[in-house]
């Protein structure tokens, strides 16, 4: 027979073929799904945030709580008033002596992460208490504006798996509270990340399909 010529060979010789061979044909599949699985999960959109920031509300006082269907606000003295600090939309827990110094609570429906919101409406020199629940369990942190910052940035992504919050303030005329905004904690894949990866398995699954249909030849020297 010539030198380097092939021929198609019977599935009883393939079997006794060196096992180095069929591993490396092994290793080709498990590569071709890795890499479509990689590629699918690298196009995936990174899960989107929520902002709830009270757009709707006239201003005025409005009744606690307030409900979303991702978190809902509560006041200590069962009343919100909403434009209280000048911002469009924000609110604050309203008293009978017609200020915002009261608490006000936040129970999520779910666990969130990247937690942030705005506060205003500061008299000099004040702090915000913040509590709550999160994946490690119960914290606690303030917030001091800095003698003269009549807003005040609230950055609470440090903590994560976040459920419920108590905001409290020594300000002598309380504080608004506006745009909170988060995403789930521990997001998962949304809908067209899925489709992605679904299609990337399925390419995988076509590659396997036609390395098997494909007849094992063997070449003698």
């Amino acid at each position: 027979m010539a030198s380097g010529s092939t021929r198609d060979v019977p599935s009883s010789v393939a079997s006794f073929l060196p096992s180095r061979c069929r591993g490396r044909t092994t290793m080709k599949m498990f590569s071709a799904i890795s890499l479509a699985a990689i590629a699918a999960v690298s196009a995936a959109s990174p899960a989107a945030s929520t902002t709830i920031d009270f757009t709707g509300f006239s201003t005025g006082a409005t009744a606690s709580p307030i409900v979303y269907p991702e978190a809902t606000f509560t006041s200590s003295t069962r009343r919100f008033f909403v434009g209280a600090a000048g911002l469009a939309t924000e609110i604050c827990p309203y008293t009978v002596g017609g200020d915002c110094s009261a608490s006000m609570s936040v129970l999520f429906s779910a666990a969130v992460d990247g937690l942030t919101f705005e506060t205003s409406g500061y008299d000099g020199a004040s702090n915000l208490f913040v509590s709550g629940t999160g994946a490690g369990g119960a914290f606690a942190i303030s917030f001091n504006n800095g003698g003269g910052f009549d807003t005040l940035f609230i950055d609470l992504t440090a903590f994560s798996g976040i459920t419920s919050l108590s905001l409290s303030t020594d300000d002598p005329a309380g504080v608004a509270y506006d745009a909170f905004t988060f995403q789930a904690s521990g997001a998962v894949p949304e809908p067209a990340s899925w489709a992605l990866m679904i299609a990337g398995a399925g390419v995988a699954g076509g590659a396997l399909r036609r390395r098997r249909s494909v007849k094992t030849s063997i070449s003698f020297a």
